[in-house]
Formats: structure tokens, sequence, C-alpha cells
């Protein structure tokens, strides 16, 4: 039998977990261990299932032998090279010994020189890598070196070549290594380098650093002896008492941040929370049926100004599977989570479920939304996989009464009809609003959403009033301000971080009046929070948010007194036609 029907094969046995699907995905994988011949589509087909199934192992022996056969192929591509070879023609799938070719970030760029700084190089073509960074160059050495830029006998790549000297550096070594003596605002920075649009060339050679390879931390194996977890009680999971985080050493932290890069960027993402990650707000969640939750917070001055984001990397049987994000503010996290493609039609739904008993238990959280983006808003991709069933099966809800209605009256005709698929234009009518669940156990009803948009206009109105727009003697003395109003004798102790963050917060608090009238208690929980805005740990600044419900509901009168009048209604004169309301 050809490879192409004997993966096809496994890929029917590989969610069969029983006595006969075991037996056929052992002869099946030793069937095709005897065949070393692959064409690049088959070869990435047949390394996706070898994953899948580490992360699905029906016991050890299964284990072994796709351990064996992931060895197997990645030897087969080392020796496959040359411009037709299998190394070249999978170029980007993330495959031992592949390359992979992006732009990435300033900060992934750095610490991928400092992880594999023999193996990352730009994708010089004939000797430039564009305009742009010809035109930026100047702005990088000494005015007295300018002048040598216009040779017109040097390419760009031979001037890094003499610029960069005897350092044995690469060139992009060389060049993070400018972007660091650069003085302003590291955003500007990362701005600068991102308008260049610069790919480097990743040679995929150190094994943990493959999408073939990648694991997280050593855990006991589970084996999969049992079908496919389908149907998952969130709200029961997520009660289940969540054991500590795994304590992370340096040396832990640092590798399970190494695995969450590596998973992303071999697929040429990035997000936030791994590009400016805090190495001192790991936490990693060792969980039931071999699910790893990774959770990791920003670096001080890359944090957001109000709500707290913090990423995870999910994984099962130390095989990364999917990523995300939870935005937490009080009480609330709108989450958001990706399956990679290659571990869907399994237990994706519990794994997120796993995630979601994460954050509620540590960031004590319990009202979860989702974007309307995540199933179908602008995103054809959701639509097409029908993403709304997903979280409608977990309990998520649209927080919009009407179309609550519309979901379950598809529920019902999906429940009658095995067969019957939501038309598409359903489905982008159930993503115009978001979808939530609640946890608590107080009745959630009529509690509003904070909204951060109405929030900020109104903390603009009120500066524009009472500043005239002097955004600069707004952040003096509402800090003077709220320094009297919390009785704050010195800030002698603060770190810069936290001095930064409180000035940030003042500008928050200072118009609202009502913590005044706050006991002291209250009003040094709340100045103990404001600083960990820019602490060790941003856990600490949600938490202690948590700690003051006031404050959410200060905030919310506030936010309603800025809301804009809703537009003026205009009678249709006779004869003059129909006209939209003003705004």
């Amino acid at each position: 039998m050809k490879a192409e029907k004997l993966i096809e094969a496994l890929r029917h046995s590989r969610t069969q977990f029983n006595r006969a699907g075991r037996r056929d995905k052992l002869r099946l994988l030793r069937t095709l261990s005897r065949n070393s011949e692959f064409d690049p589509k088959n070869l990435r087909a047949y390394h996706d299932l070898l994953l899948f199934l580490t992360a699905y192992p029906d016991d050890v022996a299964v284990q072994r032998l796709v351990t064996g056969e992931l060895r197997r192929l990645a030897g087969i591509v080392k020796k496959s090279t040359g411009r037709r070879g299998l190394a070249t023609r999978l170029v980007d799938s993330g495959i031992a010994h592949t390359d992979v070719v992006h732009g990435f970030t300033l900060d992934i760029t750095r610490w991928l020189t400092r992880r594999a700084p023999r193996h990352v190089e730009f994708d010089w073509e004939d000797g430039s890598l564009g305009e742009a960074l010809d035109e930026f160059l100047h702005q990088l050495v000494p005015t007295v070196e300018r002048d040598g830029l216009y040779a017109d006998h040097l390419s760009t790549q031979e001037w890094f070549a003499l610029a960069r000297g005897g350092a044995g550096k690469s060139d992009v070594s060389w060049l993070v290594d400018q972007f660091e003596r650069l003085g302003g605002p590291a955003s500007l920075r990362d701005h600068a380098f991102d308008s260049l649009h610069l790919a480097v060339r990743w040679k995929l050679r150190y094994q943990e650093l493959t999408r073939t390879f990648v694991r997280f931390p050593a855990r006991p194996l589970f084996s999969q002896r049992e079908p496919i977890l389908r149907q998952v009680d969130l709200r029961t999971l997520a009660g289940h008492r969540l054991q500590s985080a795994k304590p992370t050493s340096r040396r832990i932290a640092e590798k399970t941040l190494d695995a969450c890069r590596t998973t992303l960027c071999v697929r040429h993402r990035e997000i936030d929370t791994l590009t400016w990650v805090n190495p001192s707000e790991v936490a990693l969640f060792q969980l039931e049926r071999g699910i790893d939750v990774a959770v990791f917070g920003m670096s001080p001055e890359r944090r957001l100004p109000i709500e707290s984001y913090f990423g995870f990397v999910v994984a099962r049987n130390r095989v990364p599977i999917g990523y995300g994000g939870g935005w937490v503010f009080f009480e609330r996290c709108e989450i958001g989570v990706n399956i990679f493609d290659e571990f869907r039609g399994a237990e994706s739904a519990y794994a997120f479920a796993q995630v979601i008993r994460v954050y509620h238990q540590y960031f004590r959280t319990t009202r979860f939304l989702v974007d309307p983006f995540q199933f179908g808003a602008g995103n054809r991709e959701a639509i097409t996989s029908g993403a709304f069933w997903f979280y409608y099966r977990l309990g998520f809800r649209p927080i919009d009464a009407k179309l609550r209605q519309l979901a379950d009256y598809e529920a019902a005709l999906l429940a009658e009809n095995p067969r019957y698929r939501t038309p598409a234009v359903t489905l982008r009518k159930l993503a115009r609003a978001k979808l939530e669940i609640d946890l608590s156990e107080d009745d959630p009803s009529g509690l509003p959403v904070l909204d951060l948009t109405q929030l900020g206009l109104a903390l603009t109105g009120w500066i524009g009033r009472r500043f005239r727009g002097d955004r600069a003697r707004a952040e003096r003395q509402c800090s003077a301000d709220v320094m009297r109003m919390l009785r704050i004798a010195a800030r002698s102790q603060w770190t810069a971080d936290k001095l930064a963050a409180f000035r940030r917060m003042s500008l928050l608090v200072a118009p609202l009046d009502a913590i005044r009238n706050w006991s002291l208690v209250k009003r040094t929980k709340l100045s103990r929070a404001l600083r960990a805005k820019g602490g060790l740990r941003e856990r600490d600044y949600a938490l202690g948010l948590q700690r003051l419900p006031e404050l959410r509901d200060a905030l919310l009168r506030f936010s309603e007194s800025g809301r804009s009048p809703p537009p003026v209604k205009r009678r249709r004169r006779s004869g003059s036609g129909s006209r939209k309301p003003a705004g």
C-alpha cells in the first residue's frame, strides 16, 4: 500500500481508543516505518499525525514507536538537502532540520540570537534587505561613519561584514546590539525595527526548538485508554480545587518559556505576553488527563494601562496543542483560545475548560467573555468550522437576549437533526455580540459590564473639563491628590516601575469622589493595588482589585456619567426625503 493511503488510514484510526484502534495504529506505524520515500505533503501529514499520537498515546508502547518515527522523519529531512530536497520544500513547516523565514519583533529576534546564535541569519537577497534598512543605517552608526554608507562598491551585506569586524557575531546579533544603543522609549525602537520588515532565516537545528520535538517540562504520561472525552461540564470542572502551580525555578521557567515561544514562532505567530514576557511571573499547572497550562504575565513597562493581560500555552502529554490569553479586570476575564489544526477533533473543549479552571481559581475571575472574532466576526475560518458551537457546548451564551434566543433555537434544531448545519448567515448574526458564562455562585443577572472604552471617554472628558486638556498638569496634580486621598506619606521605597504605575493609575482614581469616604483599611488596599500594577507580579494587582468591589462600582458610575447623549431624532419633513440622525 502506498504511503498516502497508509497515512489516510492512520488518520481515520487516530481517535479510536480501543483494542482494535490500538492494533490498527501499531500495524500502520510499523508498516510506515519501513517507508523512506515521502514527498513533502505526505511527510508533513505523517509528521502531524505523529504529533497528535504523541499528545494522545494509547500506551507507552505506542508512544515509543511514535517517538522513534519522529526521530526517523527528522533524519530523512536532514539528509534530503539541495534545491529540490525535502528540507528546502518544507520551509516554514517547523519540522526539525528545516528553516523558518519570517520577520519577528525586536525582542523575539533578540531571543533567537541568544538561544540559537549560530542558526539565525538575515534572509539576504542579492546582498540587500531593502531600501528601508539602507536608509535607517544612518541612525545606527556614529555620524563620522555615515559617508561610508554611500560606497557603491559594497553591498549592504558586505558593509555589515565590515561593520561587525571580528566580533564573531552574526549580522542579526550585530544589528540587535545597535538597536540597544538607540535612546528613547522601547516602544519607539520596536516600531522602528518593525518598519524595516527584516526577514530572518532560522535554521531549526536544535531539537527542542522545533515543532517536532518542543516539549513542556517532564511529567507522568497519561495513556488514552478510553474514548475521546466529548462532553465537558465546565461549571463542575472549574470548581474542582486547583493544586498550587508547580514551583518554577529559573531553569524550569526558562525551559517553559522557550517551549512556548518556539511553539508560536515556528508557526509565524507572536503574542505580546510572550514577546514581552516577565520571567518572574511564570506559573505551570500540571493537571488531569495529561494537561499542562503555562500562564505568564508581562514585564512592568509593557503592561496594559488598566486591565491585566495574561497569556497561556496549553499542552497535552508535554506537547503544546494551543495558546491564547485572558484579559483580567475585577471579576471579569475576556478569554480567547486557538487550538492548532493538527490537534483538533479530540479533547480541545476539555483542554480549554482546564484553562478556564486555571484562570477562575488563580485570578479569582468568575465572569468569562469571548470576543465575537473568536467565533466569526470578520473570521471566515471560525464561520466555516462552526466555532460558535464550541463555546456554546461549554455553556457560553450571547450577552444579547435576542441572540441568546436565536442560539437556543438553533441548538434545538441541531438536537432534533444531527445532520442539520447552522447556515453561515446565522452564524454571522450570532457573532454580533460577545459570549459569556458566569461561574459565580451568586445570581449574576443585571450585573453590567464595565466598558473600558466608555471609561476612557469619560476620563478624557473629565481631563478636558478639569485641566483644559493639559495632561502634564493633570498627571502631576492627580498624583498629588491621590497621595493625599490615600494618606501616603512617602514614596522613597518605591521602585521606578511602581512609581510610574501609581502616576498613571492616579489619573483614573482622582475623579472618584466616593473614595474620600472609604475607611482607612480600604484606602490602604487601594494604595497597594495601584503600586502592584508596576510590581514584580501583575497578579498581585489583579487580586488587589478583587478585594475592592467598591472601586469597580465607583468606576462604573464614573463611566456612566461620561456617556454621550443619544442621537437626536429629526422629524421627516414633507417632500424632503429621509435623513439619518446626526452622529
